[in-house]
Parts: C-alpha cells; sequence; structure tokens
C-alpha cells in the first residue's frame, strides 16, 4: 500500500466545513452582532471580528489559540502516512479534534467509534502507570492513561526500515500530538475522566520537533499542567461527563 501525503501540503489547510471553522454573526471582541458572517481571522478562520481595531484588540488574548490551530493543522498534514498502518482510520481525516465528540464507555460498547487527535502537554505523576495531559483543538484537557504493560512506543517505519523504539517518557514530551484510534471516555478510580490506552498499537505519535513552541506557548502549556488538579474547568468537564454516563 502506498504512503499516502496531505495534498495540502505540509499543513491542512482550514475550510469552512472543518470544526470550530464555521462564519459567525457575532465578534469575538465586543460581542457586536451582524446579520451577515463576519470576517475571520485569516489564520484560524476560527474567530471573527466586526472591525480591524477588534481583532488587534483581542490579539493578545486570541494569539495562543491560533497558534494552537496552526500546530494541529501541521500535525493534521502528519495523520495522513498513518491510514496504512491502521484498519480503522479510513482516510486522513478520520478522526475527531474535540474531546466532546468521544463516545461515553456505554456508546462505545454499543459499536460508536472514534479516532481523536490531541496536543500533549506534559506527564502527569501516577503511582504505577504512565500518564499524560493531553489537550483538543478549544483548549479542553484530559488525562490519558497508558495501561500497556511495555511502557515502549514503536513507531513504524514509513520507508520499509526498521521500526524504532522509545520509552514513552522520551517520546510523548509537551508540543508532539497523539492520533488515538478507537478511544472512549473511562471514569477512573479517583472519580475523574479520562481516557485509558490498553494497547499502543492503537497510539500514533506525530513527531513536531521541526515547530517548536515559542517561549510564550511553551509557559502556557507548563501553567495549564501545573494547574490541571485544581483547575475548576476539569471539575466542571468531569461533571458533565459523568451525568453523560449515569443518566
Amino acid at each position: 500500500m502506498p504512503i499516502a501525503s496531505c495534498t495540502d501540503g505540509d499543513k491542512v489547510k482550514r475550510v469552512e466545513g472543518d470544526v470550530m471553522s464555521e462564519p459567525s454573526t457575532v465578534c469575538n471582541f465586543c460581542g457586536k452582532t451582524s446579520t451577515e458572517p463576519l470576517k475571520r481571522c485569516s489564520r484560524c478562520l476560527a474567530v471573527s471580528y466586526c472591525s480591524k481595531q477588534c481583532q488587534r484588540d483581542d490579539f493578545k488574548d486570541h494569539k495562543s489559540f491560533c497558534h494552537r490551530c496552526h500546530r494541529l493543522d501541521i500535525a493534521r498534514a502528519r495523520v495522513y502516512p498513518a491510514v496504512r498502518f491502521f484498519h480503522d482510520l479510513q482516510h486522513g481525516k478520520d478522526y475527531k479534534v474535540l474531546l466532546r465528540d468521544m463516545p461515553t464507555e456505554e456508546e462505545y460498547q454499543r459499536g460508536a467509534w472514534c479516532n481523536l487527535v490531541v496536543e500533549i502537554l506534559g506527564q502527569l505523576p501516577h503511582c504505577f502507570r504512565f500518564s499524560c495531559l493531553v489537550r483538543d483543538l478549544s483548549g479542553q484537557v484530559t488525562r490519558i492513561i497508558f495501561h500497556d504493560e511495555s511502557n515502549v512506543y514503536v513507531h513504524p517505519s514509513l520507508d520499509k526500515g526498521q521500526p524504532s523504539s522509545h520509552g514513552l517518557a522520551s517520546s510523548f514530551v509537551p508540543g508532539h500530538f497523539l492520533l488515538l484510534v478507537g478511544v472512549h471516555w473511562r471514569f477512573f478510580k479517583d472519580g475523574l475522566a479520562g481516557i485509558r490506552i490498553n494497547d499502543l498499537a492503537s497510539v500514533y505519535l506525530i513527531d513536531m520537533s521541526g515547530h517548536a513552541m515559542s517561549p510564550e506557548y511553551r509557559r502556557e502549556v507548563e501553567n495549564t499542567v501545573a494547574d490541571y488538579d485544581c483547575s475548576p474547568q476539569m471539575g466542571n468537564f468531569t461533571d458533565m461527563m459523568r451525568a453523560l454516563l449515569y443518566t
């Protein structure tokens, strides 16, 4: 089977049908509404503004999200070669980018399926397992706990050479992305919702070494990991997932 490549080049081009790229009639900065779709940020297409002044005034708050979109679109282009390695990955865009689209465990058992692309933010402490914090396009975070006993990630070779093997701690580092095949929500013993990976063969590492995070973006990532345990957003999200599972 030939190795697929992204027809857009090194970065997937955002289109109106993409998640969080829908036209909007509400200004992202001042909240002003319009009867017609407003002009959007040309880089991420995810937010709209009623004027150039509003766009300039919103830049400080928007730039982190815009940079996240940019990095995700580079990572999305690197999903295409993975198609040949996963029977359950039908094409180069056969995945979700929002955690809210993952099925619950009950939905998964009834046949719901989800492939997911997320950004690695950092390693989390765990008594027995390797665990890391990941983030979706919207900024929502969750924890992954790996139950594969090997704790070794084997990256498939794209050029018929030998696959490369590395420990999880040295492979799954902040700034890289993960393609997770066939995932769903789980509740752990501490009551928090997250993702459990039983087999590392369902994981594809998207290496972003050639696209280093800016110092400001790296600080934002580090702060997100540091604040994870006491994040009200995480608590609210877990409550939402518990309601979905038990109602």
